[in-house]
């Protein structure tokens, strides 16, 4: 006698209403159709059946209250987008860590153009163009101190290379680490690293794992391979990528965003002008703004 009924219909909705359970059937259905177009089938197979015809109102109130969220994303989007978007997860708790117990490692394609050298002949048109591109940043930070340990900056796509000149510089500045955690990338699943390749892990090939001969193995690192497609498993260095391109990246007359809708008016324009700093000078700024 509490509850405050003002608002509600005092026609009461059944729970086990034919039409309404239609409605909720097409509207979890792996096709995400609209909730006006659930009612719209629904209604008229009521008709045909001889159920009664709930309004609109009706069926798109119910669609809200008889499902959860998690439930309607897992239905209609998948058991992934359900994990992502509605089921919580565990959250690392990095104040009980020391400092090197846990490095991450990952890759970034940073929000700026850099000018390459030389230039670019259409063969075609025999237009002469300037050579621009998105460097990449491969990189390792310390889940405790959050501190970016190793990092190299290159034009070309990163590779176990540019993973082991990153974790040179790391180690040589700040030891070895006890873990690390890294990707499911094929960079980073290298015979070089982990002493056999990603084909033989996925088959379970036996190894001894003293005669192992990759890199963190050679060096008493234990390796720890992220979530696949999980942003989540890797938190803390998704939110230095953010910092990064927030507190560095837009301060450049040559930034882009990370989406064409994010690109800024008049970027060709400054490009065209000569505003696109050289890969070397990235770096070194990028080195001066991390210290």
């Amino acid at each position: 006698g509490l509850v405050d009924g003002r608002g509600e219909s005092k026609v009461k909705t059944p729970s086990d209403d034919p039409m309404l359970a239609e409605a909720k059937r097409l509207w979890l259905g792996p096709n995400r159709l609209s909730a006006p177009m659930c009612w719209e089938m629904a209604a008229e197979t009521a008709r045909e059946r001889g159920w009664r015809v709930w309004s609109y109102a009706r069926v798109a109130d119910h669609l809200r209250r008889a499902t959860a969220p998690a439930e309607r994303i897992e239905r209609r989007q998948g058991k992934k987008a359900c994990v992502d978007l509605a089921l919580p997860y565990l959250e690392r708790d990095y104040s009980t860590l020391a400092s090197n117990e846990v490095w991450v490692t990952y890759h970034h394609v940073c929000d700026v153009w850099i000018e390459l050298p030389g230039e670019h002949l259409n063969v075609h048109t025999g237009e002469v163009k300037r050579r621009f591109c998105r460097p990449w940043l491969s990189i390792y930070m310390d889940a405790r101190s959050r501190k970016i340990v190793g990092w190299l900056i290159r034009a070309e796509a990163p590779n176990t290379d540019a993973i082991l000149l990153a974790l040179r510089m790391a180690i040589l500045e700040h030891g070895v680490p006890v873990n690390v955690l890294q990707d499911h990338g094929d960079d980073f699943c290298s015979y070089a690293l982990l002493g056999q390749t990603k084909r033989q892990r996925r088959i379970h090939v036996e190894y001894d794992t003293q005669q192992l001969q990759g890199t963190y193995n050679t060096l008493g690192i234990k390796v720890h391979l992220a979530t696949p497609y999980s942003p989540q498993s890797k938190s803390c260095l998704e939110r230095f990528f953010g910092t990064l391109e927030s507190r560095f990246g837009k301060l450049w007359d040559s930034y882009c965003g990370n989406k064409p809708e994010n690109k800024p008016e008049g970027l060709q324009q400054r490009l065209d002008a000569g505003k696109a700093p050289s890969l070397e000078e990235f770096a070194e700024l990028f080195a001066q703004w991390v210290e």
